[in-house]
């Protein structure tokens, strides 16, 4: 993920890319990727302390997993976004609603094809 994220702010970072405190395009992607997969860690962790399997999900609050499990890269990207990159409070809030959005919209699409085993 880093490394793909990094070439991915390589290859984009000169169209009206935002100022940020790193040297390169490439480096701020790599430390997003980077920050995305370490934001999964916290939620794994509390997820197999309470017995709940890879890639599954419990039926009580089930809601509140989707949140957790939707919710917990895109917050701690969200806050390394914002000390890192000259932008608005208001545009984070707005980068996390719409990805959050889209990460749902991935997951139902592939959980109906298939292609992950619980939404």
């Amino acid at each position: 993920m880093p490394i793909f994220t990094g070439v991915f702010g390589l290859v984009f970072g000169n169209i009206d890319a935002p100022e940020h405190i790193f040297g390169s395009h490439f480096m701020l992607g790599f430390i997003l990727g980077l920050t995305y997969c370490l934001g999964e860690l916290p939620n794994s962790f509390i997820k197999r302390k309470l017995g709940i399997a890879s890639g599954a999900s419990v039926q009580k609050n089930r809601w509140l997993q989707i949140l957790a499990d939707k919710l917990d890269s895109l917050s701690l990207l969200g806050v390394v976004y914002f000390f890192t990159v000259d932008i608005e409070l208001v545009h984070v809030f707005a980068l996390i609603g719409s990805s959050f959005g889209l990460h749902l919209i991935f997951s139902f699409l592939f959980y109906k094809l298939k292609l992950k085993k619980a939404f």
